[in-house]
C-alpha cells in the first residue's frame, strides 16, 4: 500500500476497493478471461483455473466458497485469482470480469455494471459481508481511472493532464479513507471512478504511458490534486470545499487562458454572478 505523500523509487501496486462492506454483498459472480491462463489460491494452495469459466463466490456457514461448474472450493481466509503471466499493458476489457458491481455508490444515478479487472482480485469476508479488492500495478491503474472518470472520446491532450491529476492525487494520500480494509482508494466518487478495463482503449493507455510517473508538485510536496467533472467555467479554492485547508495551487481563476471581460469576481455578488453566468 501506498505511503503519504512519499514518491516510490519503482511503480507500487496499489489496492482498489470494488466492493465495499456498505455494499453488502454476500456473493460475487465473475469469469475467467478465454484467452488468458488464470489461477486461484486459497488456504495455502495454487491451482489452476478453466479458461472462461464461470464463477460464484458466496459466504457459506462463515466462510468463503468459491463454486464452479465442476467443483466447490471452500478457504479459511482469503480468496485470490490472478492471471499466471502479468500483463505489462492490459488490453481493452481484459482481466476477469465482475458482475453487477455498484457504479455511483450513494449517488442518484447509481446503477450496477459488469466490469473487466487486470491484476490480481482478492475476495474476503468483513463483518459478514463481502469486499473485493483489485491489486495492481499504479500506471495500470491510472490508465483505468481516465476512462472511466471521463469519455474515451476525449481529446490526447486532455487525457494526458486528466491522467497526470489522477496519479498526483492518488500518491499525495491524503485522505486516506479506505485504510482500514487495506485499501488504497475504492472505485467510485468518493476517491476516483475506476471500472477496470471496462472502457480502456489505445489513446488512455499512451496518455498513461507518455506521462509515465509524472506528478504535479509545489514547495516539494505532491499536490493534492482534487478534480471535478464540471467547473462552471470557473475553479473554486480549495478551502472553500475543504475548511481549514489552503493551497496555492487551487485558486479562484476563470476557465480561460486569460480572464475574460465578463470575469468580475468575487461571484457571491449578485451582480458578478449574474454577469458571468449569462456570458459566454
Amino acid at each position: 500500500m501506498l505511503t503519504p505523500g512519499i514518491i516510490p523509487n519503482k511503480e507500487p501496486k496499489i489496492r482498489v476497493g470494488i466492493v465495499l462492506p456498505e455494499d453488502e454483498y454476500t456473493s460475487v459472480t465473475a469469469k475467467t478471461p478465454a484467452d488468458i491462463d488464470y489461477q486461484l489460491e486459497y488456504s495455502g494452495k495454487t491451482l489452476p483455473m478453466a479458461r472462461a469459466c464461470e464463477l460464484l463466490i458466496k459466504i457459506e456457514a462463515g466462510k468463503l466458497a468459491l463454486h464452479t461448474p465442476e467443483k466447490i472450493f471452500k478457504a479459511n481466509q482469503d480468496i485470490k485469482i490472478y492471471p499466471i503471466l502479468e500483463l505489462q499493458i492490459p488490453q481493452p476489457e481484459s482481466g476477469l470480469l465482475l458482475k453487477n458491481i455498484i457504479s455511483g455508490r450513494s449517488f442518484h444515478w447509481k446503477k450496477n455494471i459488469d466490469i473487466n479487472l487486470p491484476g490480481t482480485v482478492i475476495v474476503r469476508i468483513h463483518e459478514s459481508h463481502l469486499i473485493v479488492i483489485n491489486e495492481l500495478p499504479l500506471e495500470q491503474y491510472i490508465m483505468c481511472v481516465a476512462t472511466s472518470e471521463m469519455s474515451a472520446k476525449c481529446p490526447s491532450e486532455l487525457i494526458k493532464a486528466q491522467t497526470i491529476a489522477a496519479r498526483s492525487w492518488l500518491l499525495a494520500n491524503i485522505e486516506q479513507k479506505h485504510r482500514d480494509l487495506e485499501m488504497d482508494v475504492c472505485n467510485d466518487d468518493c476517491c476516483q471512478r475506476y471500472q477496470g478495463s471496462t472502457f480502456l482503449n489505445d489513446q488512455s493507455i499512451r496518455g498513461a504511458r507518455d506521462t509515465f510517473g509524472q506528478i504535479l508538485m509545489s514547495n516539494e510536496k505532491i499536490c493534492d490534486a482534487r478534480y471535478s467533472k464540471n467547473c462552471g467555467g470557473v475553479t473554486e479554492a480549495f478551502e472553500t470545499i475543504w475548511p481549514g485547508v489552503k493551497h496555492n495551487y487551487t485558486v479562484v481563476k476563470a476557465d480561460s487562458s486569460d480572464d475574460p471581460m465578463e470575469w468580475n469576481p468575487p461571484l457571491s455578488e449578485d451582480n458578478n454572478f449574474k454577469r458571468w453566468v449569462k456570458s459566454n
